[in-house]
């Protein structure tokens, strides 16, 4: 496969892209597995690898979303992630999920 399924917003952050998200008190956060990009100001909270740092919004250098899609038999439906051997997509739209046989 060879790709890397990625949804979601994300940031540009000393040069580096980090996901980016709300904490429960509205602050923004910052997360990375990539612990070669983050210093000693960066924590890992739950002890799960993933690594957060509150930011302001000033501190970001760039933010944008990315929504990952396929078009399958003419139907344009979200690509969720992958696995070995194949690609989970899913869609809203209950017309073009019954067209394409989509499990809910």
């Amino acid at each position: 496969m060879g790709r890397t399924i990625k949804n979601g917003r994300f940031c540009i952050y000393n040069g580096n892209e980090f996901k980016v998200n709300k904490d429960s008190d509205g602050n923004t956060i910052i997360l990375t597995k990539n612990d070669k990009i983050i210093d000693s100001t960066f924590i890992d909270k739950y002890g799960s690898g993933v690594y957060s740092k509150k930011v302001s919004l000033e501190e970001i250098e760039e933010l944008y979303r990315y929504a990952t899609y396929a078009v399958i038999n003419n139907y344009k439906v979200n690509v969720e992630k992958e696995n070995q051997e194949y690609y989970f997509v899913g869609t809203a739209d209950c017309k073009v999920a019954g067209a394409l046989g989509l499990q809910r």
